[in-house]
């Protein structure tokens, strides 16, 4: 042997908390192997970085915290700056401590420590966990700076063709295990057509970019907002199976980049590659990506792997790594024949033949694969039964049968989804959910008495305040959202919420008996040409205050305007774009125009009364302060058609796949004849403040953290133009969406923060800002941001500002009107309201004096 010793050295920079389960073991697993096979103990001793044996071969004795005090002398902050190059004299010390004719053996070695190697002319060979982990144990991947140990390691190593091979077994697992499920319309796997970005930890050495930080995924903001525009039917985030808290922040970040809301995929990592669905993959530097090409899966790197692998045939590249088994590693017989096959050949070659996921149970380390392995296969089911299982499920369907009786609640639900109601909720019957990551919110006052069955991933029903349904609801597929508004009622309806398209109902519906609704046909018709299926699945719409009678048939594709009638036994198949209308007949259309209902039976309305639902979509507003006739009035841009239906119900999908964004779980702002439902109607606002009397014609107005922007959609007839910020990418999606659907051109949103607006708006001047509520979220004192908001107003201009909660955080604000004072503003009007029923908040209307007056 050419070496005089074999050390194994520790990463002596990354900190022992990040370096996982792998070091130890690896090392401790390959000793014995290597000493059988040189007859020379490996230096090894864990917890000192070089092993202190190595003195005897002319080194100095290695001192950790000397090296770190000099790897880390040039300033460096974290262990990441280091990771490609350490300062000389860190360098330098290392020489007099590992001698020249010494063989490293390392477990994930850092760019640095191969690159000072090289340099010192001292062989190493690096040891890693492949990143392909899919075959029947898992594989160790070997690089080294030797190119005669290389040769000699591909005698051994294992051939592209070997892994295709066994990516072709898991194939065909997956296609009968899913097969099963499908049978039972169990657990659809529901992924064409979708991009799914796989996350990876925060501390992924995989992920360092060459300045030395970590990279995240807004350094790629460009690649993943061109990959955002394809039309990707869903995209979804994969949290990493050691997510150390990471994935909410990263997912919120790419949300805003790609402009749209991610559900998080619940499907191991398996069954995604190896499964026939159109997926893409899109990562940072995951090794998934990697498995994944070996199935024949689109992917998209944003940053090379951190483990490139070579193949036997390749001629020897520094840097890429080849693959042997787990058991090679173990055989002392591969350990000769690379360290020293001159020497006398090991007495053991090597152990028994091992048994499948021998290394996976040996260091305890799965990944996705144990869920792949075990997950609802039927060797463990029938075992459970076996083992009296059957019996127990023979005894729960009975209590089931009897607490029905009863009237009672009967939930059943797998692990990972989220059901709620409140105690003023009476909810009888059965709810199953099979899947992941399903939620059902029941509001206060509901009365729900039936049967609610879903099957799948990420599907949302949400049954608003004071609705009353008899029936069954099924949602089978993924992705699916079914909102129902609030004061609706159904004496008994089935709603089939299929293959991930959704229903909304708005709010004060009535629906009679024996009525059905589904998205879908159920089976496909198909074009024979082309043998493309011709009749997809589609969302319903029903909008506010629509009647159903007895026996009416909703299928795909229908919307329905607002405050219609339907006729009994009818049957809706397209958009109805009319208001006021009846609508009859199978195929339904309209009979009569000019028509309304009201719930109550009597010979004569009001009109008041007869517009009441529309009060329901938000707090109804005080009824002593009606507005005057000059008051700000609703748009007249009044849309009814699809389009504006549509609109509504994906704002209103992306509220229940982004809950935590929306405050309680809901929009802020609402409007009140629109249909846009939320916390604070927008006109009962506007007439509170009295705006009417203040605002100018012809006024550029700006909207500082203007939520949806509902201020500026509101009041676009009677200004010239709006600028509305916000720093939630989401809620100025939702407010471009809106203005672009009801052609509003004059409003414009924009993502930022106060302080960036300022920066680049010096010329800017505003006849009107608004400040509703958010000046203890700006990050400055109120004397700072009166000053600053005083140079954004033209002379004469107008200014509104609003308190948050005047009992807890703003509970000074009508004592800090002096700051605006002190800035030149003067008092125009003042008041409290109390707006949404539950926060009261004060209010100024206040005016920009020039100091010349």
């Amino acid at each position: 042997m050419k070496w005089n010793c074999i050390a194994c050295v520790e990463d002596l920079i990354r900190p022992e908390k990040l370096l996982g389960s792998f070091p130890l073991p690896l090392f401790t697993l390959v000793s014995e192997p290597i000493r059988q096979a040189i007859q020379k103990t490996v230096l090894f001793e864990h917890g000192t970085g070089i092993p202190s044996a190595i003195v005897q071969h002319g080194a100095s004795k290695f001192d950790w915290e000397e090296f770190k005090r000099l790897a880390y002398e040039e300033g460096q902050s974290s262990w990441e700056h280091l990771n490609f190059t350490i300062p000389e004299s860190a360098r330098v010390y290392l020489r007099t401590c590992i001698p020249q004719n010494t063989l490293l053996l390392g477990v994930e070695m850092p760019a640095w420590f191969k690159a000072w190697s090289i340099e010192s002319n001292i062989d190493y060979i690096d040891l890693r966990i492949s990143p392909v982990r899919f075959a029947r144990d898992f594989y160790i991947a070997i690089d080294t700076n030797n190119p005669e140990i290389y040769e000699r390691i591909q005698k051994h190593a294992v051939p592209e063709e070997e892994i295709r091979l066994e990516a072709t077994a898991m194939t065909a697992s997956t296609l009968a295990q899913q097969w099963a499920l499908d049978r039972q319309d169990r657990y659809p796997l529901d992924l064409d057509d979708t991009l799914i970005y796989v996350g990876q930890t925060s501390f992924d050495a995989a992920i360092i970019g060459a300045p030395g930080k970590h990279l995240r995924c807004q350094d790629f903001a460009n690649d993943l907002l061109k990959l955002a525009s394809k039309p990707w039917r869903k995209i979804l985030y994969k949290p990493h199976p050691f997510d150390d808290g990471f994935s909410s922040e990263e997912r919120k970040a790419l949300e805003a980049i790609m402009q749209r809301p991610l559900s998080i995929c619940l499907n191991n990592s398996y069954q995604i590659i190896s499964s026939s669905a159109c997926t893409e993959l899109v990562s940072i530097s995951s090794g998934v990506l990697q498995e994944a090409e070996f199935f024949g899966k689109t992917t998209h790197w944003l940053h090379q792997p951190l483990v490139p692998l070579a193949w036997p045939q390749d001629a020897y590249q520094n840097g890429r790594y080849l693959q042997v088994h787990f058991q090679t590693i173990l055989a002392p017989s591969f350990w000769h024949q690379i360290l020293a096959p001159d020497q006398t050949a090991p007495r053991v070659p090597q152990l028994p033949t091992l048994t499948p996921s021998y290394g996976r149970e040996l260091l305890d380390t799965w990944w996705d694969y144990s869920k792949f392995k075990l997950w609802q296969r039927n060797f463990w089911i029938e075992a459970f039964e076996r083992s009296g299982g059957g019996f127990l499920r023979h005894r729960v369907e009975t209590l089931e049968q009897g607490l029905l009786r009863n009237r009672s609640t009967i939930l059943d639900c797998d692990e990972g989804n989220h059901t709620t109601w409140p105690s003023s909720a009476q909810v009888q019957g059965k709810i199953t959910i099979r899947g992941k990551g399903n939620h059902i919110t029941i509001a206060e006052g509901v009365n729900f008495d039936g049967l609610v069955d879903v099957t799948g991933h990420n599907n949302q029903i949400h049954i608003d305040q004071d609705v009353r349904l008899v029936g069954k609801i099924y949602i089978w597929g993924s992705g699916s959202t079914l909102q129902i508004g609030r004061n609706s009622t159904f004496a008994r309806v089935d709603i089939k919420c299929h293959e991930g398209k959704n229903i909304t109902i708005g709010t004060d519906c009535m629906f009679s008996y024996d009525i059905e609704m589904r998205t879908t046909d159920g089976h496909s018709l198909v074009d024979i040409a082309n043998r493309q299926r011709i009749n997809p699945p589609e969302d319903i719409v029903i909008g506010d205050h629509v009647w159903v009678g007895k026996g009416v048939t909703i299928l795909k594709g229908t919307i329905v305007a607002s405050n219609n009638m339907i006729g009994a036994s009818a049957l809706l198949n397209r958009p109805y774009k009319e208001e006021q209308t009846v609508l009859a007949g199978s195929p339904a259309k309209v009979i009569k125009q000019a028509i309304t209902w009201q719930r109550e039976a009597k010979e004569k309305f009001t009109t008041a009364e007869l517009d009441a639902w529309k009060l329901l979509q938000t707090s109804p507003p005080d009824s002593s302060k009606k507005p005057a006739s000059n008051c700000i009035s609703p748009s007249s841009l009044v849309i009814s058609d699809e389009d504006w239906f549509a609109c509504i119900a994906t704002i209103r999908s992306k509220i229940e796949a982004n809950p935590q964004q929306f405050g309680r779980g809901d929009l802020y702002q609402a409007h009140e004849t629109w249909g846009i439902k939320g916390q604070r109607p927008t006109l009962q606002r506007l007439y509170e403040y009295g705006l009417e009397k203040w605002l100018p014609a012809h006024a550029n107005v700006l909207d500082i953290g203007c939520n949806i922007g509902m201020f500026g959609l509101a009041l676009s007839e009677k200004i010239k133009s709006y600028y509305g910020f916000d720093h939630n990418q989401l809620l100025i999606d939702i407010a471009r969406q809106m203005a672009n659907v009801r052609g509003i051109d004059n409003c414009q949103f924009e993502c930022e923060s106060f302080r960036d607006f300022t920066l680049r708006n010096k010329e800017n001047k505003f006849n009107v800002v608004f400040s509703f509520a958010v000046h203890v979220w700006i990050g400055m004192s109120i004397a700072d941001y009166a000053k600053a908001v005083y140079a954004l107003l033209k002379p004469g201009g107008i200014l509104i500002w609003e308190s948050n909660r005047l009992d807890t955080n703003d509970k000074d604000f009508f004592q800090n009107v002096r700051h605006f004072l002190n800035a030149g503003f003067v008092i125009q009007s003042c008041g409290k309201l109390k707006d949404d029923n539950i926060i009261e908040r004060g209010f100024y209307v206040l005016a920009k004096q020039e100091p010349s007056q």
